[in-house]
């Protein structure tokens, strides 16, 4: 009995600390969209590249949504690139992004079937890189 009440105790810890981490990655988001967004803080695209990057590389799908169109736009100091701009957006819309899912088919109207290929090399790549 002692052993189950010790594992429900841990268990507690452990999901108390995955939401705390969860918050922190949501919490990068939003410092990115500040930044984006002027709102709180002087507007600086290169400080919300930079944001969204780290809550993109632990899978936030409004993350990796939102390097998406600024690679599209090429804004925050990224060069425009439809190559990286769709991989983002699949990597978003396979987190469950429906904005991405839309933003995606945009994005390969302007891309060559190579230019797609490649995106979703990288795309599998970074996802082997990230998990």
């Amino acid at each position: 009995m002692g052993y189950l009440i010790g594992f429900a105790v841990l268990w507690m810890a452990f999901r108390k600390f995955f939401r705390h981490i969860n918050s922190v990655f949501d919490s990068w988001y939003e410092l990115g969209l500040k930044h984006e967004t002027g709102k709180g803080v002087p507007q600086n695209y290169k400080e919300a590249v930079k944001w969204y990057t780290k809550a993109a590389e632990q899978g936030n799908a409004k993350a990796q949504y939102s390097l998406g169109l600024m690679y599209f736009n090429g804004q925050g100091g990224v060069p425009q690139d439809y190559v990286i701009a769709h991989m983002y957006c699949n990597l978003a819309a396979m987190n469950g992004d429906k904005d991405a899912i839309v933003n995606r088919g945009i994005v390969e109207k302007k891309m060559t079937p190579t230019q797609i290929a490649e995106s979703q090399r990288k795309a599998r790549g970074w996802k082997r890189t990230h998990q």
